[in-house]
């Protein structure tokens, strides 16, 4: 408001020592910079091609990742399915169901389905050990060949044991 009391509501930038010019000019500028501040209300197609962009490349990241992942799982699954197979041989080598003898690349059937083609192949080696009346036995278990040739590529599994000789603990009549 005017303090002069001329009637008029606002001051005149004439008055307020202000070039009418300069006041009209701010005033522009002031419509301008609000213009260009303000919010857009849509995306760009430019931001909606590359949002997607994002989006496709992330899920064939997350793909790949997904099936490298179940490769992986299933690898596992038969190797360990192997060190089960090498830890049966070994105890039954242990307990006596199986002749204490040297073998190599005996078929090991599968469980569920004796018929099916083997599942692995079981190598024993038996060698005598850095003490007499030691024994080392090497109990080998490897992919058979129609597991073998899958995708995954199987290592094998060999577990070592040293053991009592069984021929010196009969001879010396068994007891301690």
């Amino acid at each position: 408001m005017c303090k002069g009391g001329t009637g008029t509501k606002w001051a005149s930038p004439v008055r307020l020592g202000i070039n009418p010019d300069q006041a009209r000019a701010g005033r522009r500028s002031e419509r301008l910079s609000a213009r260009l501040h303000r919010a857009p209300y849509a995306f760009t197609l430019l931001e909606v091609i590359l949002a997607l962009a994002i989006l496709g490349f992330a899920l064939a990241t997350l793909g790949q990742a997904s099936g490298r992942s179940h490769g992986n799982a299933r690898r596992a699954a038969d190797e360990s399915e192997l060190a089960v197979h090498a830890e049966s041989v070994l105890d039954e080598l242990l307990c006596g169901l199986r002749e204490l003898a040297a073998i190599d690349r005996e078929p090991i059937a599968d469980a569920e389905d004796p018929s099916a083609p083997p599942v692995a192949v079981v190598s024993i080696g038996i060698e005598n050990g850095p003490l007499d009346g030691l024994l080392v036995v090497r109990v080998r278990v490897d992919p058979a060949e129609s597991v073998a040739g899958s995708a995954s590529a199987l290592d094998a599994v060999e577990l070592v044991q040293w053991i009592v000789d069984p021929s010196l603990s009969e001879s010396s009549g068994g007891g301690l």
